[in-house]
Parts: structure tokens; sequence; C-alpha cells
């Protein structure tokens, strides 16, 4: 009979210490998936307040004036390969003026809302001044894009225009897949 209830305990204690890391290491994960999006959305940031400083034609006030130059700036910017970058003036229909996509030529002047490349939800929360931003997988490369809009406001507290920048979040989710197989062997 002590033999049977001293192996109830082991079984039961194995059992809570199963339990427990199991807990354990989904905080973890959780913790370090947030770590990540959080990481690119920073440095998405950066990069977006970057170009605005250090851009004298993103500065000024008539974007349609310096479409080509802005552009130029954009054509000079070093982005990763998997990051894109749009900037949409603020008129009555906002339009792509300037980006970093492949398919420029095809989106300058396109209407920014009705672009399959970028969130309309976004691109209004933007407009009322508040910078935003969203997880979204494109159907056709099954690829999860994080999406970032940030108003550019002058001085006088208006907005100007949007930067419309997209990464993409394989790499990202690759590492949490990684982590996810080595806690778990």
């Amino acid at each position: 009979m002590f033999s049977s209830i001293r192996w109830r305990f082991i079984t039961i204690y194995f059992l809570l210490v199963f339990i427990a890391m199991s807990i354990v290491g989904v905080f973890i994960i959780d913790r370090t998936e947030t770590q990540q999006l959080n990481s690119v959305l920073i440095n998405m940031e950066r990069q977006v307040e970057t170009i605005v400083e250090s851009s004298s034609y993103i500065g000024s006030n008539d974007w349609d004036e310096y479409q080509e130059e802005i552009q130029q700036v954009l054509n000079e910017w070093r982005l990763g390969s998997k990051e894109t970058l749009y900037v949409i003036n603020n008129q009555d229909i906002p339009t792509i003026i300037a980006s970093t996509s492949k398919q420029y030529s095809k989106l300058k002047g396109q209407n920014a809302l009705s672009s399959k490349y970028i969130d309309p939800l976004l691109v209004l929360e933007a407009f009322n001044g508040e910078k935003d931003y969203k997880e979204i997988e494109d159907l056709n490369e099954k690829t999860p894009y994080l999406h970032l809009s940030y108003p550019v406001i002058n001085e006088l507290g208006q907005i100007k225009g949007i930067i419309y920048m997209t990464s993409d979040l394989s790499m990202a989710y690759s590492t949490i897949k990684e982590f996810k197989i080595i806690l778990t062997n």
C-alpha cells in the first residue's frame, strides 16, 4: 500500500511540473512574439521619422510641387528588400505621389483608399492625426505584413500627408517558429 501511494505522489508531482512548464512555455512564446513584432514596428517608425526629418522636400508644405524630388529621396533611401514606402498627399482624394514599390509607375496618382497594397482604414486614421499599425496577410503570397500609417504634420498642426510603410513579417514569424521548436523539444 505504501508503494502505491508513493507512486501516486510522484505521478501527481510530475503532472504538476509538466503543467507549470507548459504554462511558462506558452507565456515565453507569447512574450517572444510580442517582442519580435514590437521590434519590427519600432524599426519602421524610426525609418519613417528619419526620412521625414532628413528630407526638406517632405518637410515642405506642397508635396505635389515636389513629387519628383520626393520620389528621388525614396529611391536613394536604403530599405530592406521586404519593406515598401508610400507617400500619400492630403487632398480630397488621397493619392500616392511616390513609392519604393516595383509597381510605382502603375501606382503613381492612384487613389490610396482603393489601392490593394494599402489599408484604407489606416490611411483614414492617419488623416485624423493618429499613427496606427496593423498586421495584414497578403492573400496572394500568404505572407504576413505589418502596415504603418504615419501622418506628417506641419508647424501649424495640419496634416501635409502620410508616409505609409509595409514590412514583411516572415522572418519574425520564422524566428518565433524556431523558438517554439526549441522550447518544445
